[in-house]
């Protein structure tokens, strides 16, 4: 069985779900989302020393057992309560946060994952975008470069951009950084961001082969490389010219990354599925 976990406004889970439901039947791939996997499913949890063995019995009474299924496409990004959506806040923020655990042990103990839970998140590691950058430097790849400055007025190098997170989290993970300018930050932290633009290309990975981007084989193989250092099986990359310079690879800079893309075109759509049937997991 292929199971696909997601949100409900999950395009590319629920055109992945169509794919293996065309190609398998309804009754070998299923599409749960993080409510139905709260509200609708009974879960009994079996342990035995390092083996874990889960029976789940889905709304329609239909019985899963971890062992009987061959894939899972994770794309679950926090847990729900939505059975404690009127519970005060403490207990409301306690039931997320044993749900959370619940399913980040199921997940851990299934073989066949793509994008594997993490303690970082259900649906892998949240990274913000300081720790793509240097998660590319360390795989090989030139990557934009990013500062930090106590006081963006004092900040001498030239060129490069003061940005200042939109969630006012600093460069915690998940974080975004927006363009702003010195004169509107003054004496104020800021982030600083390497000039970019002109050319950008976009690189997704799916398990041991890198698509699209039109790149040289060299920023290919780093993509690769970074994908297995994220441990993604699926992650997303972009890149821009950074600047003049002679040669294929001149001028291009690793500018970003996401395990979770919105959305990918058909033939790309087609290799994550045959991904997900050949059992990768990542």
């Amino acid at each position: 069985m292929f199971l696909v976990l997601a949100h409900y406004d999950d395009r590319l889970a629920a055109r992945v779900h169509e794919r293996l439901r065309a190609r398998h039947g309804a009754a070998r791939a299923r599409l749960l989302t993080a409510d139905e996997l709260a509200l609708g499913t009974r879960w009994a949890l079996r342990q035995d020393g390092a083996r874990v063995d889960v029976t789940m019995r889905l709304a329609d009474d239909t019985h899963v057992r971890s062992t009987e299924i061959d894939a899972v496409f994770n794309r679950l990004r926090f847990a729900a309560a939505p059975h404690f959506a009127a519970a005060p806040d403490a207990d409301r923020d306690y039931a997320l946060m044993e749900t959370h655990a619940f399913l980040l042990s199921w997940l851990a103990a299934l073989p066949r994952v793509v994008n594997r839970a993490s303690p970082r998140g259900l649906g892998g590691a949240v990274r913000g975008a300081a720790e793509w950058l240097l998660l590319a430097g360390r795989a090989g790849l030139p990557a934009r470069g990013m500062r930090f400055a106590t006081s963006a007025r004092s900040f001498p190098k030239p060129g490069f951009d003061p940005h200042i997170p939109l969630d006012g989290a600093g460069l915690a993970a998940g974080a975004v950084v927006r363009s702003t300018s010195r004169a509107t930050l003054g004496k104020a932290p800021a982030h600083f961001l390497e000039p970019v633009g002109g050319e950008c290309r976009r690189v997704l990975v799916i398990g041991a082969h890198a698509h699209g981007g039109d790149l040289t084989p060299a920023l290919r193989d780093g993509c690769l490389r970074l994908a297995r250092e994220a441990g993604c099986a699926l992650a997303e990359f972009w890149f821009a010219r950074a600047g003049d310079g002679a040669g294929a690879d001149a001028g291009w800079q690793f500018c970003g990354g996401s395990s979770f893309p919105a959305d990918l075109p058909e033939t790309e759509t087609g290799a994550l599925v045959a991904l997900l049937e050949a059992g990768v997991e990542g």
